[in-house]
């Protein structure tokens, strides 16, 4: 069975009134956790961030499912083993590899 890449996006929203901590140094940390294996490029401020990665997965039915799923868990787990703060998850998005290259064609 051919497997598909997937990009998956995973971001990120402070509680409202939340102090905002010094997050600059955990994005490095985030970014170093998530680049090798999963081309991870990550980004944010105070007020949130956001992830995004690439997952191969040869699940041809649900792979958007399993995307979205496998990828908020390892952005998660990544992020709180960062240090980063539990904040809520505020959007998931998952893209075949496919279907990126037909949207960057002009």
């Amino acid at each position: 069975m051919a497997a598909t890449w997937w990009s998956v996006l995973v971001e990120t929203a402070a509680d409202d009134g939340q102090s905002p901590p010094e997050i600059d140094g955990l994005l490095d940390v985030l970014t170093d956790a998530l680049h090798d294996e999963h081309s991870g490029i990550v980004s944010g401020d105070a007020r949130g961030y956001s992830a995004r990665i690439n997952l191969e997965a040869t699940e041809p039915v649900h792979g958007a499912l399993w995307a979205v799923h496998m990828g908020c868990g390892i952005v998660v787990d990544a992020a709180m083993k960062a240090g980063l703060p539990d904040w809520r998850v505020v959007r998931i998005e998952a893209v075949r590899d496919d279907a990126v290259a037909r949207e960057v064609k002009p």
